[in-house]
């Protein structure tokens, strides 16, 4: 029942009629600081909450160019649906199942432009990409390090993003996890643990505020195993 009520605020919110008086934010002003530079930056995410909401806010303010990732072959699909629902939307899907140069490049130019760059945190795509385990929620659990590779590359302030249910309304919650993510080749696995478990620990917090609000409804402790990053 909390994910059918959330699914229909995913609709009026992407096509822009979700009332924003409903919408509290924390952490914004960093993220705006951080743009207001010039150069993009890195959003780490999760299925998590209503987040079509942040869309909708950062049209509404005309702040912030949203470029959102997804490891799925339908962003063209996803493209369509949106457009239909708001022809005058600014968002972009972008699809990374077949991640390659072009699409670093594409995404390089994105940051570069002053555009932000946001991918799940809390999912491993199904054809595959290097984890590193770390604790979350009492248990120890696999994240993907792709949030965390783009960010180094990209050499760009990296984020987290969540959305959770309050009272008749959401909070849309932002925090800077690093001014810039630095992977020594020699640190490079450690290095990638302690800005996983940063995430994770954002993501934490967000659930035990809201436990209802995650929508990863499969065994989340047991995914990718033989995929642990190595150097």
């Amino acid at each position: 029942m909390h994910f059918a009520e959330t699914v229909l605020d995913k609709l009026l919110a992407t096509g822009g009629r979700y009332p924003l008086d409903k919408v509290r934010t924390e952490g914004r002003e960093a993220l705006y600081e951080a743009t207001a530079s010039g150069r993009g930056v890195i959003i780490v995410t999760a299925h998590m909450g209503c987040l079509e909401i942040c869309q909708h806010l950062a049209e509404s303010a005309n702040l912030l160019q949203l470029n959102i990732l997804m490891h799925t072959r339908h962003a063209e699909k996803f493209n369509r649906i949106l457009r239909r629902l708001n022809p005058h939307t600014t968002v972009r899907f972008l699809e990374v199942t077949d991640a390659g140069p072009a699409m670093a490049m594409q995404l390089s130019e994105r940051v570069a432009a002053g555009e932000c760059v946001i991918i799940a945190g809390d999912r491993i795509p199904v054809q595959g990409s290097a984890v590193v385990p770390v604790q979350f929620l009492g248990q120890e659990a696999n994240f993907p390090i792709g949030p965390y590779v783009l960010a180094s590359l990209f050499e760009c302030p990296l984020f987290f993003l969540g959305c959770i249910r309050e009272g008749r309304g959401h909070v849309v919650h932002f925090e800077r996890l690093a001014q810039r993510v630095d992977l020594p080749r020699k640190e490079r696995n450690a290095r990638l643990a302690l800005y996983a478990a940063e995430y994770s620990r954002c993501l934490e917090a967000m659930l035990r505020r809201s436990p209802l609000d995650w929508f990863n409804f499969f065994d989340f402790w047991k995914q990718g195993h033989d995929r642990t990053s190595r150097t």
